[in-house]
């Protein structure tokens, strides 16, 4: 499987508040893009906490073989966002100056012939 990432920035905005993670090192691909909300406080900081948590996540598990079904998938892809809920939310409320900060997020978890996608 090949897989690419690209972001820019767009016309409104002065910075780049876009993120994006592949990891396809191990039977479970993990892929995400969290774009910051634009607008809102530190969208920015918001799109990397959210990709900060997948990686965390892959650090941790450092070998993807789980032998996951596709109920299990959607499981995983769940926590996943909220673990990324969670942390944004917590941080916003740890530094007074992201209260508010905000991204989108869209997940993909590909095991064997299964893809789950999330946003």
């Amino acid at each position: 499987m090949l897989v690419a990432g690209k972001t820019d920035r767009g016309r409104e905005r002065e910075i780049n508040e876009d993120n994006y993670i592949i990891h396809t090192d191990s039977p479970l691909k993990i892929m995400a893009v969290a774009d910051g909300m634009g607008g809102h406080a530190a969208g920015e900081i918001a799109s990397r906490l959210a990709i900060n948590v997948l990686r965390k996540f892959i650090e941790d598990k450092k070998n993807l073989t789980d032998d996951l079904n596709s109920e299990e998938l959607k499981k995983l892809a769940i926590e996943l966002i909220h673990k990324a809920n969670d942390h944004i939310i917590k941080e916003g409320c740890i530094h007074s100056e992201f209260y508010g900060m905000g991204t989108t997020l869209t997940l993909a978890l590909i095991k064997d012939d299964i893809l789950i996608v999330g946003h």
